[in-house]
Parts: structure tokens; sequence; C-alpha cells
């Protein structure tokens, strides 16, 4: 599943306990809060884009960290 296929605003929290075995709580996040984290992991996954050994199909941070910012997107 590729996250643009994501139709349902829980499916990113969902993915993330299934393969990351993460909980993500966003309903009790307010805009500001949303956003604040939202820019955090997006600077997080440039970073990681950046960095020479950068393969994103073996990377489970940087997918831990799109799917992260995906259910921050979808709540915000």
């Amino acid at each position: 599943m590729r996250l643009e296929q994501f139709d349902r605003q829980d499916t990113a929290v969902k993915a993330l306990k299934n393969n990351f075995d993460f909980d993500l709580d966003v309903s009790k996040l307010n805009k500001i809060q949303t956003r604040k984290m939202l820019v955090q992991f997006m600077n997080v996954i440039e970073e990681s884009k950046k960095k020479a050994s950068h393969d994103s199909h073996n990377n489970a941070s940087y997918l831990k960290a799109l799917m992260i910012a995906e259910a921050l997107t979808q709540h915000y």
C-alpha cells in the first residue's frame, strides 16, 4: 500500500501500529500542536533524504517518519 492510497484518517495510525508497534493518538492534538509536530517530522524526513546512505525502502526510521507525517497531515 502506498501512502497516497490512504483514504481514511485512521489508516496511517493503524499502519503505524501494525508495522512498527507504535501508538499515535492524534485526537488529543490541537491544530497548533499538530502543525508543530508535522514540521518536526518533515524536517526529519528531509534530513534523512540528504544522507548519502538514504534507501527509503530499507530504512525503517524513514518509513515510520513518513507514516507519522501522513497521520498528522490527515489530522490537520
